[in-house]
């Protein structure tokens, strides 16, 4: 895969487009939300900034919010979900083991993709998140691309 300048591809806030090799580069301003949902209790998480969307094989996006790096790597059947050094992987109908990054260490956490769905500047993901015991949540994410 071709190394991309992260900053290369923002000039004044105009939107341009960089086509590579089999990839297709675009400058967005990316807007995430995600609900965790628990019973009653929920908690919503969003961040937005200017990014970038790969359009290739994988879909990738790719954008810093309050001082972090988030990237985001999408096919119909894994998503690959990374905050800086953190990262969780999600396959569809499948439990998968991750060993996720925290500020004071390592833990196990389990996640279950039920449904994920992109269609052109919006991406909308459906996971379930358990610890080495027990059910914790069902995430609902969406991403829009401006």
């Amino acid at each position: 895969m071709k190394e991309i300048n992260f900053n290369s591809y923002f000039l004044l806030n105009c939107v341009i487009i960089y086509i590579g090799e089999k990839n297709m580069y675009q400058s967005k301003y990316i807007k995430y939300k995600s609900i965790f949902k628990s019973g009653n209790d929920k908690e919503t998480v969003e961040l937005s900034g200017q990014g970038i969307l790969e359009l290739g094989e994988k879909i990738h996006i790719s954008f810093q919010s309050n001082g972090s790096l988030i990237d985001i790597y999408y096919s119909d059947k894994e998503v690959i979900l990374k905050n800086n050094q953190s990262k969780l992987r999600l396959v569809k109908d499948r439990m998968v083991l991750n060993e996720y990054q925290l500020p004071y260490g390592t833990t196990l956490l389990k996640t279950k993709l039920i449904d994920c769905k992109y269609k052109e500047n919006h991406m909308s993901l459906k996971y379930e998140l358990y610890d080495s015991t027990s059910f914790i949540s069902t995430v609902y994410i969406v991403v829009n691309m401006i």
